[in-house]
C-alpha cells in the first residue's frame, strides 16, 4: 500500500472518528506479506538461473570440444592387442602348461599353453573374442582406452588351492595390418607335428597316421575335456567327473594276431596259448586279422614298448571310446542291436560271430573319433592300476591312476558280455601276469 494513500486514509478516518490504531496494524501486516511474496519470487528466479547455467552453459561453451574428442577417438584405429594370460594358484605358485583357446565366432583361431612362469601371450587384431581356459568360458571385447583384466577362478584337484587365471588386455601395439593372404586357418584336430606317417583325415574329421614299426593305424585325439564315469553304473564308476587330457594317439583297431606274431618273431617272446575256440583251431596263426587274445598286461606292455608306443591310460581309453558327450556306447545311447558290435545279445551268434570277429567288422559301432571295436570283441588292457574309489580323488589333468595296486584296469567288454558289460564307462580289472581268453589290447602314444 502506498504511504501517501495511507496518510490520506488516516486523515479521512480521523475526521470520521475511526480507530487509527487498527488501521496502522492492517498496514504493517500487508507490508509484511508483500515482503514474503517478494522473497519467494526471488528464490524461484535464482533456482531457475542456476538450472539454466548448468544445462545451457556446457553446451554453449564446450560442445565443440566434446565433438572434437569424440571424433578423435573414432579416428584412432586400433590394429592389434597383446592378450596376456597369467595362471597361478592363490599362493602365487605358477600353473604351467595351462591350455587356453581363443575363438572368433565359432572359429577357433588360437591355441596355446602357459609357460613355466604361468604366462602366455597372444597378439590379436582388435575385435570381439571368446576365451576358453580349461572348462571356464569368458567373453572379452578388446578395448583401446585402458587395460581390461578378467579373473577366472577354478577349484582344482587340491581343495586347499584355488586356481586363478588373469587375462589382461594390454595397450594396443601399433603394427602393420595383417594381409588377408597371410592368415592361416588352424585345424586343432591335427597335431602340431607327428612322428608317424600321415594317411588321411577320416570321415569324422580326425587325422589318421601309420606307425611304421607294426603297421598299426593311429587316430589323433585332440586335447580337451570330457566327462568320465557314469551315475547309472557300478559304484567304481562314480562320481562322474571332468577330466582334461592333452592331445594323444590311439590305435584305430585292436592289436591283431598278425601284428603280435611279428613282435614275437623279432623279440623271441612266446606265442600266446590257444584260446580253444570251437571251430577255430590254431587261432593265433590261422586268423591273422583277428584280435590277439591270451595276452597278459605284461605282454601288452612289452609289445607297446617294442612298437614305440605305450598302453593308454584309462581316461584316454574312455575318451576315445565315448567322446565328449557322455554317451553310453561308442555309437551313442541306443542298444547294441546286432550290427554295432561283437557281444552276447542272448545266443552269441546273433551278431554274426560266436567268439571273436575280425577287427573293424562293425562300421556302425565306431566311436566319435572313428575307433573300431571299443565295445565288445575283446577286453582291452589299460596302463592304470585299478582303484575302486579312485574317481573320488582322480586328478583333473591327465590322471594316471593309483600309484600301486594288485590289478590293472581293463575296458570295453568282449564277445562274452551282454549290453551292460560293454558300456564305455564300465571298469574291469585283472591280474597283470595272467592271460585272459577274451583279453586283448590296443596301444596309444603321446603327442
Amino acid at each position: 500500500m502506498d504511504k501517501n494513500i495511507f496518510n490520506k486514509t488516516i486523515k479521512d478516518w480521523q475526521e470520521k472518528g475511526y480507530d487509527i490504531l487498527r488501521l496502522e496494524q492492517l498496514y504493517y501486516k500487508a507490508l509484511l506479506n508483500n515482503k514474503k511474496r517478494v522473497n519467494i519470487v526471488a528464490i524461484a528466479v535464482i533456482v531457475i538461473a542456476i538450472l539454466l547455467f548448468v544445462v545451457l552453459v556446457p553446451k554453449i561453451f564446450f560442445s565443440d570440444k566434446t565433438v572434437a574428442v569424440a571424433k578423435k577417438d573414432v579416428s584412432e584405429k586400433i590394429e592389434e592387442f597383446v592378450l596376456r594370460i597369467k595362471c597361478s594358484y592363490t599362493d602365487n605358485t605358477p600353473v604351467s602348461n595351462t591350455p587356453f583357446f581363443i575363438y572368433q565366432g565359432s572359429e577357433q583361431i588360437e591355441s596355446k599353453k602357459t609357460d613355466g612362469k604361468g604366462d602366455g601371450d597372444v597378439n590379436l587384431p582388435a575385435g570381439k573374442y571368446t576365451l576358453k581356459i580349461l572348462d571356464a568360458k569368458r567373453e572379452i571385447v578388446l578395448s583401446a582406452d585402458k587395460e581390461v583384466e578378467i579373473v577366472i577362478e577354478k577349484y582344482v584337484s587340491q581343495p586347499a588351492k584355488k586356481e586363478t587365471v588373469k587375462v589382461v588386455v594390454k595397450e594396443p601395439v601399433k603394427t602393420e595390418p595383417v594381409k588377408q593372404e597371410e592368415k592361416k586357418t588352424v585345424n586343432y584336430n591335427e597335431p602340431k607335428s607327428s612322428p608317424f606317417t600321415f594317411i588321411r583325415v577320416n570321415d569324422k574329421g580326425y587325422y589318421e597316421y601309420k606307425n611304421e614299426k607294426d603297421g598299426s593305424v593311429l587316430i589323433y585325439i585332440p586335447a580337451g575335456e570330457f566327462t568320465m564315469g557314469s551315475e547309472s553304473g557300478e559304484s567304481d564308476e562314480k562320481p562322474v567327473h571332468k577330466v582334461y587330457l592333452d592331445g594323444y594317439y590311439i590305435m584305430k583297431y585292436e592289436v591283431t594276431n598278425k601284428q603280435y606274431k611279428k613282435f614275437c618273431d623279432e623279440t623271441g617272446r612266446s606265442y600266446p596259448s590257444d584260446p580253444g575256440y570251437s571251430g577255430m583251431s590254431s587261432y593265433f596263426t590261422n586268423y591273422p586279422d583277428y584280435p590277439v587274445v591270451e595276452v597278459s598286461w605284461n605282454d601288452a606292455k612289452a609289445y607297446s614298448k617294442w612298437a614305440g608306443l605305450r598302453l593308454p591310460i584309462e581316461a584316454e581309453w574312455e575318451k576315445a571310446a565315448r567322446g565328449t558327450d557322455s554317451r553310453t556306447y561308442p555309437w551313442g545311447n541306443g542298444d547294441p542291436g546286432t550290427n554295432r558290435c561283437n557281444y552276447d545279445p542272448g545266443n552269441y551268434t546273433e551278431d554274426g560271430y560266436k567268439y571273436t570277429s575280425p577287427i573293424g567288422s562293425y562300421e556302425n559301432g565306431r566311436s566319435p573319433y572313428g575307433c573300431y571295436d571299443m565295445a565288445g570283441n575283446v577286453w582291452e588292457w589299460c596302463s592304470d592300476w585299478y582303484g575302486n574309489n579312485y574317481y573320488r580323488d582322480s586328478e583333473y589333468r591327465n590322471p594316471k591312476g593309483p600309484s600301486s595296486g594288485d590289478y590293472r584296469v581293463i575296458h570295453g567288454g568282449s564277445w562274452d558280455n551282454g549290453a551292460y558289460g560293454i558300456r564305455s564307462a564300465l571298469r574291469g580289472y585283472g591280474t597283470p601276469s595272467i592271460m585272459y581268453n577274451p583279453g586283448g589290447f590296443r596301444c596309444s602314444a603321446s603327442e
